[in-house]
């Protein structure tokens, strides 16, 4: 049982309340409430006291009152509120405290929170799992008029309420069909571009090849690296047909390219030699990157596209890009007018006009140069101020990217060309070996002849 204890100023009584006590009555417009009251030494008091009651809400302002004579008899006592002043409908609601007073004397403190008490009354009076008009009040305890099927219970606005018929105006289901889901068009419930029949999922056709099928595409720009279904594979910029379109990265167990030689026209097989020959005027470097920060600093040992292009330029592309030439952190910052201005601690070389890619402490942007104000400053358009600047680099039209595909595919033809003439070579071998071979036999028959006619010492012989 939870106890609570007021204290009087003047009687110095105390007021054990059982708050488990309360109970609502059907029409909300009364409730019980049982207390036990005492000295301050704990002796139960037994008399007939006068006693208000007051609820207030949750900011204190008092919502009712009401007075009544109740008898004490060895501490107990119960009185029923609302009897001479119903509670009406719009205090039950917003009751949040009681407070009471005994006698003369002033309102004990603290006052008793009853609000999550008070409101699980009025659940547990809905008798027999109903709700009627009978149930229910509006202000001074007054009874709701009855609807008729189909209407809803709305306020009124002034602490009255009632029924009215609604018409469904949103959401109005229009034709669908079966799998599709449901998209709204701004008046109604129509069929959506997702097709699933509980098994596979596909959007824009009905046409299923896997767990999921894309049909359609958008045109949109990207630079980009790429591996077609002809096994070729290289970077390029441009507007392109996207079916799909991924922020991360996409894993899987395997890719699959289409590749079938009736979607291709064959120009004739490659010249091996030819090829052998171009692979072996490429120069592998070794080199490290700019951008250690984002790339790292071991060594790699690659080709260089600018090299590769001069020997095999079918293997090199020319995309937009960004390249680290400045790659370095502000030294001041200046932002007013809309316009951030950014001192470097070395040249950065810009033109007016240029694109410039900045990292920021919000995240990467890319900012056409309006102003050059010093060789170590410039000047771009901003939207908002930043307190760390990095400049990476400007924009360049040229940025060259190798199809290291195409010169895998050059290896194997020059890899070919060696073996076909290793093959030869072991030919040419054999065959010479068998030369020698029988060279040897016929001298050793000449030697024989000669020793038997004594013309050459058989004991010198090598």
């Amino acid at each position: 049982m939870n106890q609570v204890k007021f204290f009087f100023t003047t009687f110095c009584l105390i007021i054990i309340a059982c708050l488990s006590q309360i109970s609502i009555a059907a029409e909300l417009n009364t409730f019980t409430f049982q207390g036990n009251l005492g000295s301050s030494e704990g002796v139960p008091i037994s008399s007939t006291l006068n006693m208000t009651f007051r609820l207030y809400d949750d900011q204190n302002n008092n919502l009712w009152s009401e007075t009544s004579s109740v008898n004490v008899t060895a501490g107990d006592f119960d009185v029923l509120l609302g009897t001479s002043n119903p509670i009406g409908f719009s205090v039950n609601e917003q009751a949040r405290y009681l407070g009471l007073t005994v006698g003369t004397d002033s309102e004990m403190t603290p006052r008793q929170d009853i609000g999550g008490v008070l409101r699980a009354g009025f659940a547990l009076s809905l008798t027999n799992a109903s709700i009627t008009t009978s149930k229910l009040s509006g202000t001074g305890g007054s009874v709701l008029p009855s609807g008729t099927s189909g209407q809803v219970l709305i306020s009124n606005g002034d602490e009255t309420f009632s029924w009215t018929t609604i018409s469904e105006s949103d959401p109005q289901v229009g034709s669908l069909t079966t799998n599709y889901s449901p998209k709204w068009n701004g008046s109604s419930l129509v069929n959506g571009q997702i097709y699933d029949d509980g098994t596979y999922v596909a959007i824009d056709t009905t046409s299923v090849y896997a767990k999921l099928t894309v049909s359609g595409y958008k045109d949109e720009y990207f630079s980009y690296g790429w591996l077609n279904g002809l096994g070729s594979t290289g970077t390029t910029s441009g507007t392109s047909q996207y079916s799909i379109y991924g922020s991360h990265r996409i894993v899987c167990a395997e890719f699959n390219a289409f590749s079938d030689i009736r979607i291709k026209s064959i120009l004739g097989k490659s010249d091996s030699r030819k090829d052998l020959e171009t692979l072996m005027k490429l120069h592998i470097t070794d080199y490290t990157y700019i951008d250690t920060i984002s790339k790292g600093d071991q060594v790699h040992k690659k080709l260089i596209a600018q090299d590769v292009e001069k020997i095999y330029p079918k293997a090199v592309s020319s995309l937009t890009s960004f390249i680290p030439d400045i790659y370095s952190l502000s030294e001041i910052i200046d932002y007013e007018n809309a316009m951030l201005t950014i001192t470097l601690e070395k040249p950065h070389h810009l033109k007016p006009g240029e694109k410039v890619e900045i990292i920021t402490d919000q995240g990467r942007i890319q900012k056409i140069v309006k102003a050059v104000e010093t060789d170590y400053a410039f000047t771009v358009a901003s939207d908002a101020s930043y307190t760390s600047v990095f400049v990476y680099g400007k924009e360049v039209d040229d940025f060259k990217t190798i199809d290291y595909e195409a010169i895998s595919m050059l290896n194997v033809s020059a890899t070919q060309e060696l073996f076909r003439t290793i093959q030869s070579q072991q030919e040419i071998i054999q065959q010479q070996n068998s030369k020698i071979d029988e060279l040897e036999a016929q001298l050793a028959r000449i030697t024989s002849v000669l020793i038997d006619k004594g013309l050459v010492d058989g004991n010198n012989q090598q």
